[in-house]
């Protein structure tokens, strides 16, 4: 069996995938964009919350109420 041969000098294909944060308690999604490398969080998470997203730790919310009604269900649980 013969080995494949490596082509020197091509770049190798990029593969984007689509990223968007997403609310944790409604699913609701925003600041989504295609990345081949590094996720941007930074400059998602300041295009999410001009869109009046909340965050809190690792969580984003797509609003207050959420937040609020997620810290509700977390305490019942």
């Amino acid at each position: 069996m013969s080995k494949p041969t490596t082509s020197k000098g091509k770049v190798p294909t990029r593969t984007l995938f689509w990223t968007e944060l997403v609310c944790s308690y409604c699913n609701e999604t925003t600041a989504g964009q295609y990345v081949a490398s590094k996720v941007p969080i930074r400059s998602m998470k300041l295009e999410a919350q001009r869109a009046g997203w909340v965050f809190e730790g690792v969580d984003a919310f797509c609003r207050e109420a959420h937040r609020q009604a997620w810290h509700e269900q977390q305490d019942t649980a």
